[in-house]
C-alpha cells in the first residue's frame, strides 16, 4: 500500500509539472496501519518548512523532504485527529489566498490608513 501511494505522489508530481493542477491523496479513505502511516512518512522525509492553521480546529502542513509534497494533519477543537492527506501542490491549498480575499485586503488596509491620518502613496 504504501509503495502505491508514493507512484501516487509521482504521478502527482508530474502532473503538477506538467499543469500546474494539485493533487490531494486524502490518507482518511485508506486502510492504512499505524506501521503503513510510519513508513508512508519515513518514505517521504522532513522538509525545512512546518505550519499550523487555526481555523475549525487544527491543521498542521509540513514539507516533506520532496519539493511541492505536503503532509497535512487535520484536527477538531478538542484535538481530536480526524485525518491526514498528502497534497501535491506548489503552495498548500489551504494556504492561498483568494482574488477576492485579495482585493478586499488591500481596501481593509487602505481604510486604516486612513483612519490613522496616511494618506495613500
Amino acid at each position: 500500500m504504501v509503495a502505491a501511494i508514493l507512484n501516487e505522489v509521482v504521478a502527482g508530481l508530474r502532473a503538477l509539472a506538467a499543469t500546474g493542477q494539485a493533487v490531494t491523496v486524502d490518507l482518511r479513505r485508506l486502510p492504512l496501519t499505524a506501521d503503513d502511516l510510519t513508513a508512508l512518512r519515513g518514505g517521504l522525509g522532513k522538509g525545512e518548512v512546518s505550519i499550523e492553521v487555526h481555523a475549525l480546529g487544527l491543521t498542521r502542513i509540513e514539507e516533506t523532504a520532496f519539493s511541492a509534497v505536503w503532509w497535512l494533519d487535520h484536527a477538531n477543537d478538542g484535538g481530536n485527529h480526524l485525518g491526514s492527506a498528502i497534497e501535491v501542490a506548489l503552495v498548500p491549498t489551504l494556504l492561498a489566498a483568494t482574488i477576492a480575499e485579495a482585493a478586499e485586503a488591500a481596501d481593509t488596509l487602505q481604510a486604516k490608513l486612513e483612519s490613522l491620518g496616511q494618506s495613500p502613496r
